[in-house]
C-alpha cells in the first residue's frame, strides 16, 4: 500500500492568488512559510521553508478573504509530480502540492470572542474540501496562468 500525504502548518508569505481555467475551475495558489529549528555551530537556529500549495474549487475562493499575508494556517493533502516539455524542448518536473483540507489558526482577539460554547468559531469559514474530481494538475495551472516555463522566483521570501 503506498502512501501519499503532507501536513504542514506555516504562515501565509503573500495573500492567496486567484485565477480561473478556461472550464471555470477556481484555482488558489498559496505559499507559506515553514519554520525548523537547526543546531548549527551549538546554537540553535531557524531555518525556513518555503511551499507551493494549490487549492480547487470554489471553498478555495470562498477562503480567499482569510488567506491573507501573515496568517497561520494548518494544511495537509497530497503531492503531485507533474512533468512537461517546455517551450525550448526540455523535460521539466515539478512537485505540486494538493490540499484536500485547510485550517486557519489564530486569529484576532476579536474572532476568539466569538466563539461557542463546544469551542467552535462562529466567524470562521468551514474548513477546505476539494471538489469531488480534481482536474489535471499541471494544465489546470497553465490555464490560469499559475505556471510558467520557468520555476517561481522566491525573492520577495527571503
Amino acid at each position: 500500500m503506498d502512501l501519499n500525504q503532507f501536513h504542514l502548518i506555516g504562515r501565509l508569505v503573500r495573500d492567496v492568488e486567484i485565477k480561473s481555467t478556461p472550464g471555470g475551475v477556481t484555482v488558489a495558489k498559496i505559499t507559506i512559510a515553514n519554520n525548523q529549528k537547526i543546531k548549527k555551530n551549538g546554537q540553535w537556529t531557524d531555518i525556513a521553508s518555503y511551499f507551493d500549495i494549490v487549492l480547487f474549487g470554489q471553498s478555495a475562493n470562498n477562503l480567499a478573504q482569510y488567506l491573507t499575508k501573515g496568517k497561520q494556517i494548518a494544511v495537509s493533502g497530497a503531492l503531485r509530480q507533474d512533468r512537461w516539455t517546455d517551450n525550448a524542448g526540455n523535460n521539466r518536473t515539478k512537485i505540486s502540492l494538493i490540499a484536500s483540507q485547510l485550517q486557519l489558526l489564530g486569529g484576532t482577539q476579536n474572532q476568539n470572542q466569538n466563539q461557542n460554547r463546544n469551542g467552535y468559531s462562529q466567524s470562521n469559514p468551514a474548513a477546505y474540501q476539494p471538489q469531488q474530481q480534481q482536474p489535471d494538475t499541471l494544465n489546470s495551472l497553465q490555464a490560469a496562468g499559475l505556471v510558467d516555463d520557468e520555476p517561481p522566483l522566491w525573492d520577495e521570501c527571503f
